[in-house]
């Protein structure tokens, strides 16, 4: 018997297309589409996302050696000066899964922690930590233990037999990197944007915990691209949570063009937090200013005790 559709998914938005996929697989299928096809999709998904990304961005290539997206470079090189007088670890909670900041980090050599564990990258001393909420296409999952394994996210070693001096810029094909070094490893770890919290506990829950802690102890947060939409409410229930702490926030900084960020986020906050917000809406690279004036701010205030 034909099935009759009553109702409309946005396959335009891919947390829509997750979430459906998701509830296919916990009712068992429906008419056309059962539980496997509906996991399987899933997977296909993921795949999607990391090559689409590995072939989108682009790194420029001086001097024949990769360098950082310029914007990255500029926003490292303002967390590295900063680092050393701030009081307690910088914290990132980063949704993205490519390696722009990433890589950036490690060609300033400034150590950086996931929060997956022992795994630091660089010295232990004031790493910044970057929690990865969502996954990372340089995390992967060892077949035998169930762990998330992670690369180191240099470009160069995955760019075998080429010469960069021809080149002005490359793309970071981080999946022939795992082909060639560890194929016991089933990468790249993507959790979907929804609130299947099994796969998210499972894989990145200790990711998650250090990103609370940073909130809760939070003076200074910086909202760089992320409008805090209406629909998410796994992450605004995680934030308005996670905020609840001894710590007196002293500015919030929005870099978002979205006109309905600031409003979202005010909706999140106490009468005395929202006065402490801030909303600029040029974008992360132009913007960058507005954000060394409000580090170099909070380390004032420091200095000032």
């Amino acid at each position: 018997r034909n099935a009759k559709i009553k109702s409309v998914i946005n396959v335009d938005n891919l947390e829509e297309v997750y979430t459906a996929l998701e509830m296919v697989e916990l009712i068992g299928g429906i008419q056309g589409l059962d539980a496997d096809f509906a996991r399987e999709a899933t997977t296909s998904l993921d795949r999607v996302i990391s090559v689409c990304l590995q072939e989108s961005i682009e790194f420029p290539v001086k001097n024949g050696q990769v360098a950082p997206t310029e914007d990255y470079q500029r926003f490292v090189s303002l967390l590295a000066e900063y680092r050393p007088s701030f009081p307690f670890p910088i914290g990132i909670l980063n949704f993205n899964y490519d390696l722009a900041l990433d890589f950036a980090l490690l060609s300033a050599k400034v150590p950086y922690d996931y929060g997956l564990g022992d795994r630091k990258l660089g010295s232990r001393q004031k790493a910044i930590q970057l929690c990865k909420l969502h996954g990372s296409l340089n995390w992967g999952i060892n077949k035998t233990t169930s762990k998330v394994e992670v690369l180191l996210p240099d470009i160069e070693s995955s760019l075998v037999d080429i010469d960069l001096r021809e080149l002005d810029q490359v793309r970071f094909k981080i999946d022939e990197v795992w082909k060639r070094l560890r194929k016991d490893v089933k990468a790249p770890v993507i959790i979907p944007p929804t609130g299947d919290k099994e796969r998210l506990h499972r894989l990145v829950k200790p990711v998650w915990l250090k990103a609370a802690q940073l909130l809760r102890n939070a003076e200074l947060i910086i909202v760089i691209g992320y409008s805090f939409p209406k629909n998410d409410n796994f992450f605004k229930n995680f934030f308005s949570l996670s905020t609840i702490g001894p710590a007196d926030i002293e500015e919030i900084l929005i870099l978002d063009p979205s006109e309905n960020a600031a409003g979202n986020l005010k909706s999140l906050l106490s009468r005395e937090t929202e006065g402490k917000m801030v909303h600029h809406m040029n974008g992360f690279g132009r913007d960058m200013n507005r954000i060394e004036i409000a580090l170099q701010n909070y380390t004032n205030y420091w200095r000032s005790y």
